[in-house]
């Protein structure tokens, strides 16, 4: 911290906003800057123009922005659907480095679903149906979609959120059981404590898993108190941004984030999350995701503030 001082939580959402939307333009979207062999060294940088940072903006901000940051936003997503807007996209806009994946065309179908850039019609159940048809042997969604080359038989639970809050929010409830159940037994087991395939963070598979489940009457019932008993049992235990980000977030998601029973805990979380913000409203470098099973992670400064002010927004309510 330098010589900012934030009188407000609304002068420190206001912050972070103002530092994301000046990192932010219709040619390059939102952008993770870093890559790492580790977490706490983000030390060269990247250099193609992925998608899921301004997805994830989007998604957690897109209320919160200006018309005109709004209007980049979709002006560097929307070519990236390709043939209509309808159909998969890979991680990278420019580069085919990966095949197509149900986690991209889940939350970005969802999002725009959501925010009714586009209509819940016959082409967008046809999207639905191609990731309720791309299981493996065993009925769980595949993170890739075919072509899948080598990349074959893949899965993640956090990938398979994302479908699942597609599925759900077209009203296509039931209809990725397996994959449901599956995501059930990795919540249940506390599997997910050791991170899935491509999100290393515990907190990153139920924030995506609380998102997913709000859009579904059922299966918010069926998992909310789980969900709830995993991220009391969370809170507090770190001090990173994003783990802070994500606890707040997913509680808010199923709406207990004001609970009785953790108002403390919170408190301290919001306090230390707030500490971690520098003079141009932006939160220290984190990252939250990374290349499978390698030892690459991605992140830099905006994955932690978009995280970040959407979780303090959270108590501006």
């Amino acid at each position: 911290m330098g010589d900012t001082v934030y009188t407000s939580l609304k002068s420190r959402v206001e912050a972070g906003l103002l530092y994301l939307e000046k990192n932010c333009n219709s040619e390059e979207g939102f952008q993770n800057t870093k890559i790492g062999d580790s977490r706490d060294n983000l030390n060269t940088a990247f250099h193609p123009l992925e998608n899921f940072t301004t997805i994830t903006a989007l998604d957690l901000l897109g209320g919160l922005f200006s018309d005109d940051t709004k209007a980049n936003i979709l002006q560097f997503l929307l070519p990236i659907l390709g043939h209509g807007l309808y159909s998969s996209r890979s991680m990278y806009k420019f580069e085919k480095l990966t095949p197509d994946d149900i986690e991209l065309t889940g939350i970005f179908m969802s999002t725009l679903l959501r925010d009714g850039v586009l209509e819940n019609n016959q082409q967008m159940l046809d999207v639905a149906r191609l990731l309720i048809l791309n299981t493996n042997d065993r009925g769980i969604m595949q993170v890739y979609l075919p072509p899948r080359g080598f990349r074959t038989e893949r899965i993640d639970a956090g990938s398979c959120c994302h479908a699942m809050r597609l599925l759900y929010i077209l009203g296509l409830d039931g209809e990725a059981d397996i994959t449901e159940n599956y995501v059930w037994k990795h919540l249940e087991s506390r599997e997910y404590l050791k991170g899935t395939r491509y999100y290393f963070i515990p907190e990153t598979f139920l924030l995506y898993l609380a998102c997913a489940v709000s859009y579904s009457p059922r299966a918010k019932v069926k998992f909310q108190d789980l969900i709830y008993d995993e991220v009391k049992s969370r809170l507090c235990s770190t001090k990173l941004p994003l783990d802070i980000s994500m606890r707040i977030l997913t509680l808010d998601a199923i709406g207990f984030l004001h609970r009785e029973d953790i108002k403390h805990e919170i408190s301290k979380e919001k306090f230390t999350l707030e500490a971690m913000q520098r003079d141009e409203g932006q939160f220290p470098d984190d990252s939250l995701y990374k290349k499978g099973r390698s030892d690459v992670y991605f992140g830099g400064p905006v994955i932690s503030t978009i995280m970040a002010v959407a979780a303090l927004n959270c108590f501006s309510n």
